[in-house]
């Protein structure tokens, strides 16, 4: 993807399934955004892969397990823009900006069960102006089953598509399937005696001109959806923001270069197998052989009608399979599996600023200010400790130095700690993670010992375990304020083992908790202490 180029790619799904997502991923790969029309999810549906995707969810259909129409964003990992989604009311739409560009995609039903009168009525409602200083062009694609001869150069027109032109040219907007590809069919249907139907009706619109504009389309390619895939290139003014690097870093250690750390990690961890990425742990070497045959044989009915017969193969086999690990599993990784596909279902919206990262970034920081401001706080509480000036009075000895008959750490109760850390957590401000330190507990545990000793005894500790990394959290309500998220703090894995030692000793110590306080006890949580 080369920088200031964007991709925009337009296909109507016609019911693309979820599992069929990775050969189309791999497939439009270069494209910066994905539209896709009529792809009949409903929510909390979304699709396997790791593209950032936004759905205007369809309509419901009585007895199935799928809906009507729907609009699908995906957003390319290696987008250099952000992306910031607008928020509408209006449906069988989906609004996007992305660098000075505002781009509506839009998905109108066919002419006999949606009046154009209705279809004009819609289209007015969409705000073609800019909504920001930040935007100067407005760019609409659409799929609105609507043919025209003077507009695409269709071999015959309709009454949505005259409603359509008139529209269009009152708005005084450039159609560029006429100015790059008229002519060029976007829809194809071929009836069992021999006749085909051909159409225009996936188009590109905008306010005004782009630069070095192209339109092409994927005719080719079989992708089992009468519409064919329509993408617009094109150059944009405004440069990428640039990426600094972020001081929060997440190790992926089967990627480290140093071939000594490879060779210590295979002799301590072992060698985990490859994992595909995504949605590939359904697409086995059969299916995906299929699928190659199906692109390349001449008679692609036949071949795609034996591919979609392997899917429902594959689907139901996985599925049973499914089951019966859940029935068999423990009753604690059933929930837990449970849990984590609804977790997946659920896209979790993140803060952004039509005016740009940094903007969005300073709003949430000074809402996190007043959060962390302590106005809530009540006007009399107790003063805080005094800060040791010296060392802690402990015995010591000629062998040990460190040694403390009071001092909660010694290397079982590291140890033990160490294994109650929870795992595949986000680490602090120090990087560490507990997959790291599990491998290397022996050696690192003594160390360890004497380090937290070397704590007890001065009543200090290091910086990086005082200071938490704020992360927001969406909560509910508008996606696009700054007070419906909620702040955690994540902190140094080493400062948790260093919490877990020393929990016993502080509840020794510390006055019993009162009855209100229940949900504030071990294995006790908030919905008992209302019973």
């Amino acid at each position: 993807m080369i920088y200031n180029n964007i991709t925009i790619t337009l296909w109507n799904a016609n019911g693309l399934t979820r599992q069929a997502i990775h050969p189309i991923i791999n497939l439009f790969s270069d494209s910066t955004l994905l539209f896709f029309t009529k792809t009949w999810l409903l929510p909390p549906q979304c699709y396997a892969t790791d593209w950032i995707q936004h759905h205007t969810y369809g309509l419901p259909i009585c007895n199935n397990n799928h809906g009507q129409m729907g609009l699908t964003l995906l957003i390319n990992p290696k987008c250099p823009y952000p992306v910031h989604i607008l928020p509408s009311s209006l449906p069988y739409i989906l609004s996007c900006q992305i660098a000075d560009l505002v781009i509506h995609c839009v998905y109108l039903p066919p002419y006999h069960t949606f009046p154009a009168s209705q279809a004009i009525e819609f289209l007015d409602n969409i705000s073609l102006h800019h909504t920001n200083s930040s935007t100067t062009n407005t760019i609409i694609c659409d799929d609105f089953n609507a043919c025209d001869l003077r507009l695409t150069g269709d071999h015959h027109s309709n009454s949505q598509g005259i409603a359509m032109h008139n529209w269009t040219t009152a708005n005084r907007l450039l159609c560029w399937n006429a100015e790059l590809a008229f002519g060029q069919y976007t829809f194809f249907d071929k009836h069992q005696n021999g006749r085909e139907d051909k159409s225009i009706i996936n188009l590109f619109f905008s306010t005004h001109h782009l630069t070095s504009p192209s339109l092409f389309i994927t005719t080719l390619a079989d992708l089992g959806s009468k519409h064919k895939p329509v993408h617009l290139q094109f150059t944009t003014s405004l440069l990428p923001p640039n990426c600094l690097d972020h001081p929060r870093q997440l190790w992926h250690l089967s990627k480290l270069a140093d071939n000594a750390i490879h060779k210590t990690l295979d002799q301590t961890v072992k060698r985990k197998p490859f994992r595909l990425p995504q949605s590939t742990w359904f697409w086995t070497e059969q299916l995906d052989k299929a699928f190659n045959e199906r692109e390349s044989c001449y008679q692609r009915r036949q071949a795609q009608k034996h591919l979609k017969a392997l899917i429902k193969q594959r689907r139901r086999q996985t599925w049973k399979e499914f089951c019966s690990k859940l029935a068999s599993d423990d009753f604690s990784k059933t929930t837990t599996s449970i849990k984590r596909i609804q977790q997946n279902r659920n896209i979790y919206p993140c803060f952004t600023d039509p005016a740009g990262p940094q903007v969005a970034a300073d709003q949430m920081k000074q809402h996190l200010q007043t959060v962390f401001a302590g106005d809530n706080l009540p006007h009399h509480h107790p003063n805080a400790p005094l800060l040791a000036t010296g060392r802690h009075p402990v015995h010591e000895n000629d062998d040990d130095p460190c040694s403390d008959n009071e001092c909660p750490f010694t290397n079982e109760s590291i140890k033990t700690a160490l294994e109650r850390v929870a795992s595949k957590k986000a680490p602090g401000i120090d990087h560490l993670r507990k997959e790291m330190l599990s491998p290397i507990e022996t050696p690192l545990i003594p160390s360890l010992t004497l380090l937290f000793k070397i704590c007890w005894k001065w009543s200090y500790t290091l910086s990086a375990w005082r200071i938490a990394q704020v992360i927001p959290i969406y909560n509910k309500g508008d996606a696009s304020l700054p007070l419906n998220y909620w702040p955690i703090s994540l902190t140094s894995v080493l400062r948790k083992v260093m919490e877990i030692c020393l929990t016993n000793s502080i509840h020794s110590a510390s006055p019993p908790l009162d009855i209100a306080q229940g949900s504030f006890c071990p294995q006790r949580s908030a919905f008992e202490e209302m019973e």
